[in-house]
């Protein structure tokens, strides 16, 4: 909550939903956070990346990467 590029979106049963912000206000990542358990949803590579990083280097030794997976349109219909 002391970063102004994560906002928080609304909270839902002890899981919290934050939207990511770039320097241009632009959407980057939406972030979910359930109890031991960390989420980021990018549309793209970059924003994967760059997202991956950042809660590395805010969360340090507090996270710990599980794994990568890329959905497309067609998995979700």
């Amino acid at each position: 909550m002391e970063h102004s590029e994560f906002k928080l979106d609304f909270e839902e049963d002890g899981v919290f939903y934050f939207k990511w912000y770039d320097e241009e206000d632009s959407l980057s990542a939406e972030i979910v956070l359930k109890p031991n358990f960390l989420e980021i949803e990018c549309i793209s590579e970059e924003d994967r990346e760059k997202a991956k990083k950042n809660m590395e280097y805010l969360l340090g030794d507090f996270v710990k990467y599980y794994k990568d997976e890329i959905v497309g349109l067609y998995d979700i219909l």
